[in-house]
């Protein structure tokens, strides 16, 4: 449900990755956090800015967010990670 990568979380327990209720509150936690850091460094992004680049940041981090609204998704996988999970939200509205 939710890609969490052990190695890069070595907090994590496998069995802790594959149960889908607590990666569910992890993975929740970690956006809630990453788009608190992301709307402090960035105040004048707009709330789809923000949303992208907290989509983004669950893929490589906040620290490699760009500040410039045009390059959000530049370094994440195939450059429009945090544009496609924006983009698949709108299926559940």
């Amino acid at each position: 449900m939710f890609q969490i990568d052990t190695g890069k979380n070595p907090s994590v327990t496998s069995a802790e990755a594959f149960d889908e209720s607590w990666a569910a509150n992890y993975a929740a936690g970690m956006l809630a956090n990453n788009e608190s850091a992301s709307a402090s460094h960035f105040p004048s992004f707009t709330a789809a800015q923000l949303l992208q680049a907290t989509a983004a940041s669950y893929n490589f981090g906040t620290r490699n967010i760009s500040g410039h609204p045009d390059t959000i998704d530049v370094g994440t996988t195939h450059n429009n990670y945090g544009s496609n999970v924006a983009g698949l939200m709108s299926c559940f509205k």
